[in-house]
């Protein structure tokens, strides 16, 4: 039995030292006259190291200055997960 506490133990103290962060985004406007539907990409980028450190997201923009999908006007939101510590700590994102 004290093989099965040992074993639990280690595993807790490998599980809860790890720490993971997230980043929430409220996009609330996009303002550009190109008078065609647009893409915009926005991503997590340390310029330090000219490296990405998040996935894309994705926004549709249309041509009469709004949301593609009009159900997300006022809710674009976005959450960019799995940030480390090492990554809270950089100078600038």
């Amino acid at each position: 039995k004290s093989v099965l506490q040992n074993l639990d133990l280690r595993a807790q103290s490998v599980f809860s030292a790890v720490h993971t962060y997230g980043l929430y985004v409220n996009f609330k406007n996009f303002v550009c006259n190109i008078g065609e539907d647009a893409e915009l990409f926005m991503a997590l980028y340390d310029p330090d190291q000219s490296t990405f450190i998040s996935e894309n997201y994705l926004i549709r923009w249309g041509s009469n200055g709004m949301p593609k999908e009009i159900e997300k006007l006022n809710n674009l939101q976005a959450v960019f997960t799995d940030l480390s510590s090492t990554d809270l700590i950089r100078p600038r994102i």
